[in-house]
């Protein structure tokens, strides 16, 4: 999420303050397209940092590798078309 909110800071939008205004001003301007499950994926993040339990990390890893991980190849590809000038 920090990169999203680097990104629209860079692109004028002020105001955001933390993960969730950041996934919601994201999904408003396009750049990501289904905001349930970027929110589905900082929920696992913050799960990750207080959880002991081998089977939610297994769980979590499932939806990294099924769900988390093309959203972010997602956003990649929408990222560097809006920075990189069309060929």
């Amino acid at each position: 999420w920090n990169t999203l909110k680097e990104f629209l800071v860079w692109q004028g939008i002020d105001g955001i303050v933390g993960s969730r205004d950041t996934i919601r001003e994201a999904f408003s301007k396009g750049l990501i397209s289904d905001g349930h499950a970027w929110m589905q994926m900082l929920t696992d993040r913050n799960r990750t940092s207080h959880t002991y339990n081998e089977e939610t990390a297994e769980a979590i890893l499932m939806n990294i590798r099924s769900q988390h991980h093309p959203l972010l190849k997602a956003l990649q590809q929408i990222l560097l078309s809006r920075v990189e000038p069309s060929a």
